[in-house]
């Protein structure tokens, strides 16, 4: 999500009327809903005449920004080092829900823009809302960022070798209630998947559900040779897409070639729309 997508023309004052900071910040979160004196998460200083604030609360993502044609004035002992005594101008607040993950590092990202001498000379000579809405710079700031796979994928401990017995790999998956395993070679790379249904197949087919009686098969006379794979840095939507596709319940992680986990219709489920704590690595 980007600035420009939270932030509103009905929630840009310019001029910005307050006789210091914490008057601007009520005026502010009114602009975005909130009732009452915010409580701020985080306070952020990308630059002697900027602030950014973020306040938890509320639903969605939301955004006001106001201009002051003075500096407000700060009190001494809330001046950052090297300051002289002059208060911020430009003041963004950004009101996000709580447990809104990918908000990580916002300020930051955000303040990089914010401090850049082409936009905020743009800013402070703006003289309506429509001339902020025309920093373009500024709008396509990255608020909230899109969730990764190595947000929700499920690391494993274990590996499965092509030479692994059969009654090995059906009790592994037994015990630990896997829906499907990795077959790698000694690199880690990824071979084949053999999945719950896979296994069970094979399992009754050639022994009825008798270790003893399968004992000649491998992983390698069950894995599924064609394999889907991600990384941690594909964007998690994109994943689901594929998942959806191609009727997949998962799909393995890679990093460098090697598997590190598995990323599974529930997992993505909790983390688009689940609350924070989703399953990480």
């Amino acid at each position: 999500m980007k600035l420009g997508d939270a932030l509103r023309p009905e929630r840009i004052e310019v001029p910005l009327r307050a006789t210091g900071p914490e008057g601007a910040w009520l005026a502010l979160h009114a602009r975005v809903g909130g009732e009452g004196e915010p409580e701020a998460v985080l306070d952020h200083a990308p630059s002697p005449r900027s602030r950014i604030r973020i306040v938890r609360s509320g639903v969605g993502v939301s955004a006001a920004l106001g201009i002051s044609p003075e500096p407000l004035a700060v009190p001494e002992d809330e001046h950052e080092e090297g300051e002289s005594g002059t208060g911020p101008r430009v003041l963004l607040l950004v009101r996000v829900e709580p447990g809104r993950r990918g908000a990580e590092g916002l300020p930051e990202r955000v303040g990089q823009v914010l401090a850049r001498p082409e936009v905020e000379s743009r800013l402070l000579t703006a003289s309506c809302p429509e001339d902020v809405m025309g920093v373009t710079e500024l709008l396509l700031a990255e608020l909230v960022r899109p969730l990764r796979v190595g947000d929700a994928y499920t690391s494993l401990p274990y590996r499965i070798y092509p030479d692994t017995p059969l009654p090995e790999v059906v009790g592994l998956m037994a015990r630990r209630a896997l829906s499907a395993v990795p077959v790698v070679d000694r690199e880690l790379q990824v071979l084949g998947v053999i999945s719950a249904g896979d296994a069970l197949k094979e399992a009754i087919q050639a022994g009825g559900g008798e270790p003893a009686r399968m004992g000649h098969l491998t992983a390698r006379d069950v894995m599924s040779r064609s394999v889907m794979c991600v990384t941690e840095e594909e964007e998690l939507t994109d994943a689901a897409r594929t998942m959806v596709h191609r009727e997949m319940d998962q799909l393995p992680v890679v990093r460098e070639g090697q598997v590190v986990g598995f990323l599974t219709r529930d997992a993505v489920l909790r983390a688009l729309f689940g609350d924070e704590g989703s399953p990480s690595t």
